[in-house]
């Protein structure tokens, strides 16, 4: 079975992009708690407000997910 360079770039680009939508909709989330702002705490007005469990939880996600890409890129070795 061969992998197609293509479709992994794809996954790779959508993991990224959706770690950081998560965790920036968390890190909004918090601050919306913090500053007690309506328009922070609810994606759409309107709707349920993210709760502050979920916001805190959501957070580190995206962190995490950035700090992986980081130690996943190769590194030039000195011989």
């Amino acid at each position: 079975m061969t992998s197609d360079p293509t479709l992994a770039s794809f996954f790779r680009s959508f993991s990224r992009s959706g770690g950081l939508v998560v965790g920036g909709l968390g890190a909004l989330g918090l601050v919306g708690w913090i500053l007690d702002a309506a328009m922070l705490k609810s994606v759409v007005p309107g709707l349920a407000p993210i709760k502050a469990n979920a916001a805190l939880g959501l957070t580190p996600e995206g962190l995490a997910r950035k700090v992986r890409e980081v130690l996943e890129q190769p590194r030039e070795v000195d011989l």
